[in-house]
């Protein structure tokens, strides 16, 4: 009997232990669990819920360059799509969108006379120029404050994407046509125009030394016109939607900008 009661003890002896270790794996298996778990949901970054772009013509796409992080908020939840952007937002925004883009130009040679060093947005503006995105005007300024072109977006992508091999500078001759003397180039720009013309109702609004990169741009799928597609409107402030529309485009980021916006060559 003494026997048979030490036999059973020892059995639930056994039994207890094998509980408190199952006990002991499931509470460290829920640690190891719970720390991941965490780290998966810090990991995932979860985009704004902008309060006013329900039903804009870019929501889609603003959404997907608001989850990669490429674009945020404005303020309070407001992404505000109609808002012009600064040269010197569009220059933080473009390095965020193409953060792998090659050095096209030397660091010693940037020296905007209007961007100190203490000016927030100088490293950025430094990178987006190191890369081709950006330049100045005559003077050597940069002027961070002014609004971005429709125009100049377009150039932008043109050369940091190296489609071209640098942006197209404004030339000093306030008209640049009469320059051109040879009968070639004289040609060149009348096709040039005539394409131009067939796509855009405002085409004569395109400086002339960026219509041929404009025409490049078309072949790229890089132009995006709201709400009529036949107006470019290149002097226009650039908004934070229509920048957008441009970044998904040059991102390729499919079936996001309504078809019926995207300009093709005519």
């Amino acid at each position: 009997m003494k026997y048979l009661a030490i036999a059973y003890l020892s059995k639930i002896t056994k039994l207890t232990l094998s509980l408190r270790f199952s006990l002991k794996v499931i509470a460290v298996s829920l640690l190891g669990l719970i720390p991941n778990t965490l780290f998966l949901a810090s990991a995932i970054a979860i985009p704004p819920a902008f309060n006013d772009i329900e039903g804009h013509w870019a929501q889609q796409c603003i959404e997907q360059l608001a989850q990669r992080q490429i674009m945020g908020e404005y303020s309070y939840g407001l992404f505000q799509p109609n808002l012009p952007m600064t040269r010197g937002d569009y220059a933080a925004m473009i390095i965020q969108a193409f953060p792998d883009a090659p050095l096209r130009r030397m660091e010693l040679e940037f020296n905007f006379i209007d961007l100190p060093e203490t000016y927030w947005g100088t490293a950025s503006i430094r990178e987006a120029w190191l890369t081709g995105f950006v330049i100045g005007y005559q003077g050597n300024i940069f002027v961070p404050f002014v609004p971005i072109s429709r125009l100049e977006v377009v150039l932008s992508l043109m050369a940091g994407l190296g489609y071209i091999t640098q942006i197209p500078e404004i030339p000093e001759a306030t008209n640049e046509e009469i320059l051109l003397t040879d009968p070639v180039q004289i040609e060149q720009q009348r096709i040039i125009l005539e394409r131009l013309n067939r796509t855009f109702a405002d085409a004569n609004q395109i400086p002339p030394y960026a219509r041929e990169v404009i025409v490049q741009a078309l072949d790229h799928n890089l132009i995006v016109n709201y709400p009529n597609h036949r107006l470019f409107r290149p002097n226009h402030p650039a908004t934070r939607g229509e920048i957008s529309a441009f970044l998904c485009q040059a991102l390729e980021t499919t079936a996001v900008i309504p078809s019926r916006y995207i300009v093709k060559e005519k």
